[in-house]
């Protein structure tokens, strides 16, 4: 018998090994004396992305898997898995920061008749969230002001084809809608059919867009709001509408945060341009716009929620448009926007934030 040495082993091992056993036919079954304890151990093949189906995986993967998937991801490659919620499928990728980052946005429709739960929803153990309100589809105009409603739109399978829109389009096509509730528009004067095509990249997917209540998987935001100064810690319920094992990044520049992520492209508050931007490969931060009963600013700029509020009435989100990429935003709570998700790192940096650069 040879013993071998396991203290530095290698990939592969092949051990050749004979056993014999001498038996009589007055020797009962199972019965051997002189006998050898034979040991074997073998390490696993590490966890890699492809063994993965659904997002909401990562919740419950160990912590040497997680790390194992995470370091054998080929950095900024478009990855595929699924929401098991709906079964919808997603982008994402490792990108800079070293963090794993949905690359397109979240497209989950509100059910009134569903309730997740923190083992599919980026919720605390033991909580349940009911949406008090559904999701409206294409061509339904009507929008709830409101931060004790989860407001979500769905504007169909449809993705942004690319083209940067021009000012003068939107507002000459603002000039047409009555902003009574819900919303007339004249839509044959509507510009954005231009910027809309019914097929293409799935980074390009426009997906659906949430008021900041709907982004925190809530019925009622309306509490939320900065008890003094701007500790992320003392605004920022620990949930959102992301996958288990999911949450929205955050502002400032926690290891979690647009800012961590942006800072290794080089976009944080500069400007940027058609050369170098934020809606390419492989960030896919589209110019979708927002959404607030009628399309505003598709192919022209765009924002995504974090879980900070800002104050009463606002909320921190990472704006960007054709033109610029602010750090730090903040936006009217009320107003729809993108969620894009990243999966939770195992431990988070909460700083202050202090930009009031305004989306809307």
């Amino acid at each position: 018998v040879t013993l071998i040495d396991t203290s530095n082993p290698i990939d592969n091992q092949t051990i050749k090994f004979k056993i014999g056993a001498r038996a009589s036919s007055s020797q009962p079954a199972g019965t051997y004396t002189n006998t050898i304890n034979f040991y074997a151990v073998v390490n696993p093949a590490p966890m890699v992305i492809d063994d993965l189906i659904n997002l909401q995986e990562f919740a419950t993967l160990p912590a040497d898997d997680l790390s194992n998937v995470r370091n054998l991801m080929i950095p900024e490659m478009q990855y595929t898995l699924k929401d098991a919620r709906d079964d919808k499928t997603y982008s994402i990728a490792k990108l800079a920061d070293g963090n794993i980052w949905m690359t397109q946005s979240l497209d989950l429709d509100l059910d009134t008749n569903t309730t997740y739960t923190s083992a599919d929803t980026d919720l605390p153990n033991g909580v349940t969230w009911t949406p008090n309100r559904g999701t409206y589809q294409a061509n339904d105009h009507t929008w709830v002001f409101s931060d004790t409603t989860p407001e979500s739109y769905n504007p169909g399978e449809v993705y942004w084809n690319g083209i940067i829109s021009d000012n003068n389009d939107w507002y000459s096509y603002i000039g047409t809608c009555s902003y009574n509730i819900p919303y007339e528009c004249d839509e044959s004067q509507n510009p954005f059919a231009n910027y809309i095509a019914s097929s293409g990249p799935e980074q390009y997917r426009l997906g659906n867009y949430y008021n900041w209540t709907a982004a925190m998987a809530m019925n009622d935001s309306s509490s939320i709001a900065p008890f003094g100064g701007n500790s992320i810690s003392t605004v920022s319920p620990d949930q959102s509408i992301c996958p288990a094992g999911w949450t929205m990044p955050r502002p400032g520049t926690g290891e979690d945060s647009f800012h961590g992520l942006l800072s290794q492209y080089g976009f944080e508050n500069v400007s940027i341009n058609g050369n170098n931007n934020v809606w390419s490969y492989p960030l896919y931060f589209i110019l979708r716009g927002t959404w607030t009963g009628v399309y505003n600013d598709l192919g022209m700029d765009g924002g995504i929620w974090s879980p900070v509020a800002s104050s009463a009435t606002y909320a921190y989100a990472r704006g960007y448009s054709n033109n610029y990429s602010y750090d730090t935003s903040r936006s009217n709570r009320s107003v729809g926007q993108a969620v894009h998700c990243i999966v939770r790192p195992v431990t988070s940096n909460l700083v202050n934030v202090t930009s009031d650069n305004g989306l809307d």
